[in-house]
């Protein structure tokens, strides 16, 4: 009685009110609704006290007519009230179907899928937009994170910018329809300044670009990694170092096994590296110098213990595809001031990785770390002596011989390390070899074909082609390395003689043959053409013959050819059609899915609790990656190994039975 009379008191201050002040009144009929709804609200409140069970769902519920009136002042009137109850239908939306632990601090029931999409699709696409306004900041203009704590309704704004962006990446880790993920991010990319305020929701949100860009398939990934770069380049020296590290060990780990279908994917995220890395050259540095030393060491290590695992872990996709992602940042960002220093300890290490097994089977890995040391050696326009890799190949009794194997299939020295002996004895694979061995040394002189030393830097390898002629018994062989031999030696001589400068003058030994380089008249680099135009046709017809031109490779096939770009903001247009396509994300079907999915996501929920505790438990080291192990390319070749080891594990344990019965007599 006391508690209703309490009520009748206030509604009737309340009347006085409205005739003493009206202005007043009005006042607080548009800012301050839940004071002059007093009465229901507390009578509600006693309702439920009395009969917590009866509580009338239909009243609770969430309209349209609502959520467009919140809508409506909060875009016209910047109104707070009407704000915070946006925002707590949009956290209603994004914990729907999570269970009743999710709805301690709820106030709204969303049954209508028409409620879940308008509230989904307003705050994702125009909350931002609002923010900004709320805060007087333009949207062209760039503001920097300890710039907003500056701004006077910035503290005001603090928890509702948190609240929403706490949500979104609540709903974010719960999609899995990659166009939904893909319109959440993009939503989000324009709020990842004020991530900066928020460390624990920028370390999530970052975690699940990363997840996104290293397992989404084409434009998901393309857009996980936009944000990336954008949280590095807004966010800090510090976060560009987490990112640069992260990024890293991602594509490390999404390198295990490659083939012809995995290839162009791991190439476009090897793209993103090294777009990622050129943000901060001096950060890039520190980054990569570390990562490089670990290669360095995994290899000193199998040179030094020579033993099964320590080969192992060098001779695996893991390591090749982290060098070639290597040597394309550092022949990305050449020059004094760049990361052209790091040249040096690659190309010392592509050549013991070149030579740690000599055997033909790992041919094809010797062929990778050639056309890495080329291209290394053009990128910094520097010489590294690449003929002794590939002509040490020529000397091996299988290139000399005629093949006994057959004809063989074709082998994509690409997407191989290791071949099986069977095919070592093939014609197609003596042929590949040596047409790639020729390819490659073609590009390692044409470097130095317009150089006044070309005929003595190529009088040795020019000598070991010679004698692979006298030596070889295929008659093809011998016909491609003439044509090699009979090149641009003749042509650099003749030019030469009629020099009057001395080798001390820099300046005009840098201008020798200068016309003739832009024209591109040498003759080694005209045949140097011929084999790559040959290569590239012998290259499509392995493609359109190992299943290359799938429509999920050849998406990203088509980006891995070219360099990531990345826009520092998103296109309107693109943002235009992602509002158009909205409604047919967030649509009723998903909205069904996540209200029978709630016990599933509970469970999950607890996995990931249990998963999180065990990673705690075991800890993770900082900046290694521990992870180089060699994929399984040839398990039968382990057999052996494993039969004796197996062997060796079952002595003890029958000297174990032994003894435990021998025990059991005496006892007895």
């Amino acid at each position: 009685k006391k508690f209703k009379s309490e009520i009748e008191k206030h509604k009737m201050d309340l009347e006085k009110l409205k005739g003493k002040d009206p202005e007043f009144y009005k006042f607080l009929e548009e800012h301050d609704q839940e004071l002059l709804g007093f009465k229901e609200d507390e009578e509600e409140e006693q309702d439920d006290a009395e009969k917590p069970t009866s509580r009338d769902k239909e009243e609770d519920s969430l309209t349209i007519a609502h959520v467009e009136t919140w809508i409506i002042a909060v875009k016209e009137k910047e109104n707070y009230a009407a704000l915070r109850k946006l925002l707590g239908a949009f956290r209603s939306a994004c914990h729907y179907g999570e269970g009743a632990e999710e709805e301690l601090s709820e106030r709204f029931v969303i049954n209508s899928s028409n409620v879940f999409n308008k509230v989904m699709v307003f705050i994702l696409s125009e909350l931002d937009g609002i923010f900004k306004k709320m805060l007087h900041i333009h949207q062209e203009k760039k503001v920097a994170t300890e710039d907003l704590k500056k701004i006077g309704r910035w503290k005001k704004l603090f928890p509702f910018v948190k609240s929403y962006l706490a949500s979104a990446l609540h709903v974010l880790n719960q999609m899995t329809d990659n166009r939904m993920i893909s319109f959440t991010l993009r939503r989000l990319r324009p709020s990842i300044v004020v991530l900066g305020e928020f460390p624990a929701l920028g370390r999530k949100f970052l975690k699940a670009a990363f997840h996104f860009w290293s397992t989404g398939e084409q434009s998901l990934s393309f857009v996980a990694f936009s944000c990336i770069r954008d949280m590095a380049m807004q966010l800090g020296t510090d976060c560009l170092e987490s990112c640069s590290k992260t990024i890293y060990k991602q594509f490390v780990s999404s390198a295990k096994f490659v083939s012809a279908t995995t290839l162009p994917r791991i190439q476009f995220l090897a793209n993103c590296v090294v777009e990622l890395y050129g943000v901060d050259i001096a950060v890039s540095y520190q980054c990569a110098f570390t990562f490089i030393k670990q290669l360095a060491i995994i290899l000193r290590n199998a040179l030094t213990v020579k033993s099964k695992d320590s080969f192992k872990k060098v001779y695996c996709w893991q390591y090749m595809a982290s060098l070639e992602l290597w040597v394309k940042v550092v022949s990305a960002y050449t020059g004094k001031d760049n990361l052209q220093p790091l040249a040096y300890p690659l190309a010392q290490i592509l050549g013991g990785v070149s030579r740690l097994v000599p055997t033909a089977r790992y041919f094809p890995l010797r062929m990778q770390c050639a056309v890495m040391l080329n291209r290394l050696a053009a990128a910094t326009n520097t010489f590294i002596p690449v003929a002794p890799v590939l002509l040490d190949m020529l000397d091996f009794k299988e290139m000399k011989k005629p093949p006994t194997g057959g004809a063989g299939d074709s082998v994509d020295f690409h997407v191989v390390i290791k071949v099986g002996k069977p095919v070592v004895k093939t014609r197609a694979f003596q042929e590949e070899c040596v047409n790639t061995v020729l390819e490659q040394l073609a590009e390692h002189l044409t470097q130095w074909c317009y150089s006044v030393a070309f005929p003595e830097l190529a009088l040795i390898p020019l000598a070991q082609l010679r004698r692979f002629v006298k030596e070889t018994n295929v008659d093809r062989f011998r016909r491609l390395a003439r044509q090699l031999i009979e090149r641009n030696v003749e042509f650099v001589t003749k030019k030469r003689e009629g020099v009057s400068f001395s080798p001390k003058d820099s300046e005009a030994v840098a201008s020798f043959l200068k016309a003739e380089r832009e024209a591109g008249t040498s003759p080694l680099f005209q045949y140097c053409n011929v084999l790559r135009e040959r290569a590239k046709e012998r290259r499509q017809a392995l493609v359109e013959t190992r299943l290359f031109s799938r429509f999920s490779s050849t998406s990203f096939y088509l980006l891995s050819c070219c360099s990531v770009e990345v826009k520092q903001k998103p296109d309107e247009d693109e943002l235009a059609r992602d509002d158009g396509k909205a409604k047919e994300l967030f649509n009723k079907k998903w909205h069904q899915q996540k209200k029978r999915a709630g016990t599933e996501i509970l469970t999950k929920k607890q996995q990931k609790e249990e998963e999180k505790e065990k990673g705690d438990q075991a800890g993770v080291e900082e900046d290694r990656v521990e992870d180089l192990l060699l994929s399984d390319d040839d398990e039968q070749d382990d057999e052996g190994v494993r039969s004796n080891d197996d062997e060796a594990t079952q002595k003890p344990a029958n000297k174990k039975r032994k003894r435990s019965s021998k025990q059991k007599q005496r006892t007895k």
